[in-house]
């Protein structure tokens, strides 16, 4: 009958979830996950925090080496410009930029310093060691050329413009040696460059002379020069080909006196050591005529507390 199964079509009971099952809770269904924080609503109005953005870069005041106004100027109008300069404006314009330091301290500046030096009267040097823009360091330049302080003490006979802390904390007595430097090669000593001075140059270093009982020498020189004079004694120990051809041919054995800091005769050592001693010949030729020389800048000590 149409009643009937109108009734029944109404007691079939139906699993399917309805629209509003949400509304409703039921304790047979798995909650649902806790939402982020950034998707609820009720974090609506929170914002994450902004990434701070980059600042440009901001550019150096200081000019970068190299550009200077002398790069574009051609070499030959820059070289005849700089033979009018005197030398110890010449010495400050080497420091200021890289161009003029680079053609200064060159061997395209060297007829410039040659002329300088021959305008302020200095004598030619002998010895060869120095560069001219360092003899004009040495010889003009009213400061200490380690440190830069206005306390300066030329002394050709070491090659150096010191102040007196400096020349103090790099000089030793070369008789104190073995206390300084117990494994020196014995041939070092007849090879560094002699400071002239007394032993009261600490405290009047204007006292620089030729008679004086105790020499001083720096040890940066001492150092490289006993350095080298080791590798040379390499060498000469592992060139054994003369000695151990003599043997061979039943030479007989000779023996000669010699001191023990000399050089056996005809080694690399020995070479060396005879060129190095006439170069400090050469040294102190020049230091006695650049020392009292008129135009060279005088010593001048200030009081220290």
């Amino acid at each position: 009958m149409p009643a009937a199964r109108g009734r029944r079509s109404s007691g079939v009971t139906s699993y399917a979830e309805s629209p509003s099952s949400d509304d409703e809770p039921d304790a047979t269904t798995r909650p649902a996950k806790r939402a982020r924080a950034g998707d609820s609503d009720d974090d609506a109005g929170y914002k994450k925090p902004a990434k701070k953005a980059k600042k440009p870069a901001r550019k150096s005041r200081v000019k970068p080496k190299g550009t200077d106004r002398f790069t574009p100027l051609p070499l030959d109008p820059l070289l005849e410009i700089l033979r009018y300069v005197d030398a110890v404006s010449l010495i400050h314009l080497r420091e200021t930029s890289r161009t003029l330091y680079r053609l200064l301290s060159g061997p395209d500046g060297a007829p410039i310093w040659s002329h300088a030096l021959a305008e302020e009267g200095l004598p030619v040097l002998k010895a060869g060691l120095l560069k001219p823009w360092q003899y004009a360091e040495i010889a003009l330049w009213k400061r200490c050329t380690n440190c830069t302080k206005t306390q300066f003490i030329p002394d050709f006979y070491v090659l150096r413009r010191y102040c007196r802390v400096c020349r103090k904390g790099t000089l030793f007595r070369l008789d104190h040696l073995k206390k300084n430097y117990p494994d020196a090669h014995p041939c070092t000593k007849l090879c560094v460059l002699e400071s002239h001075c007394k032993s009261s140059v600490w405290f009047k270093p204007s006292r620089l002379t030729d008679e004086v009982p105790s020499r001083h020498a720096f040890r940066d020189d001492f150092e490289a020069l006993d350095e080298y004079l080791w590798s040379l004694q390499a060498q000469d120990d592992a060139d054994s080909s003369l000695r151990s051809a003599g043997r061979q041919n039943g030479t007989r054995k000779t023996t000669t006196k010699r001191s023990p800091d000399a050089p056996l005769p005809g080694s690399r050592v020995a070479k060396f050591v005879k060129e190095r001693q006439r170069v400090k010949e050469l040294v102190e030729q020049d230091a006695k005529v650049a020392q009292s020389h008129p135009s060279v800048a005088g010593i001048r000590i200030q009081d220290e507390d």
